[in-house]
């Protein structure tokens, strides 16, 4: 008997603990600290660097080159400082060489240069270029010039002289051929003052040409010059 009961005994309490699950009792488990999930933590964005602005590169100037020239800004080569003049279409350039640019255009020319020797008036002989180039040419005694005329060049207190004389003067010298004027009224001598030899720059006519037209082509030319120190 008594191993009956404990066999019925057994079995029911197995039996309750069935129907118990069957019956759809549930328990909710409680995670353990090591199964919390942390919350995810939204990252700063990085900052995008400041990049320093590419600084743009400045313009080329081109040289002058012997021929004709088209309408620009131009640098004349051996020349110290560096000199750039501005031309309108129909410019020629003859040379350009230690002595200085000469160009050309229908009824005018013109001369950029720095003369270190000038002609010794009524001599044939050549000596340095004066400290002061303007006040030797209003002293010259056979350019008979103007009263010079103040202008201002590229920031420097320039001047100009116009040039009337009786007949061919040879005034700065170069060992391919001194620079000289002919008689009657056609040249305009500009002068800058630097340390060193003055810029001379000359405006003429040319023989086939009149001094106003000269002047008219030529002067915006020279109000365009620069001298980069």
């Amino acid at each position: 008997m008594s191993g009956k009961i404990c066999s019925i005994g057994v079995a029911f309490v197995v039996g309750v603990s069935v129907a118990a699950c069957s019956a759809g009792v549930q328990r909710t488990s409680v995670p353990s600290a090591a199964q919390t999930v942390a919350p995810t933590l939204t990252q700063a964005p990085t900052p995008t660097p400041t990049l320093a602005p590419t600084p743009t590169p400045a313009p080329t100037i081109p040289p002058l080159r012997s021929g004709n020239s088209a309408a620009g800004t131009y640098r004349i080569e051996q020349l110290d400082p560096e000199v750039h003049l501005t031309l309108p279409d129909g410019w020629e350039l003859y040379f350009n060489d230690a002595g200085g640019a000469y160009l050309n255009t229908g009824g005018g020319e013109l001369l950029v240069g720095r003369p270190k020797e000038v002609i010794v008036p009524d001599e044939n002989e050549h000596q340095p270029a004066p400290e002061d180039l303007m006040a030797w040419l209003v002293e010259h005694p056979s350019l008979n010039v103007t009263d010079p005329t103040p202008v201002d060049i590229s920031g420097h207190d320039a001047s100009y002289v116009e040039i009337d004389t009786t007949h061919k003067v040879d005034v700065f010298y170069d060992p391919l051929g001194n620079f000289h004027v002919g008689p009657g009224t056609g040249v305009r001598f500009y002068v800058i003052p630097l340390d060193g030899p003055d810029i001379l720059v000359a405006l003429l006519k040319d023989e086939f040409g009149q001094f106003d037209t000269a002047l008219e082509a030529g002067v915006p030319i020279v109000e365009s010059i620069e001298i980069l120190e």
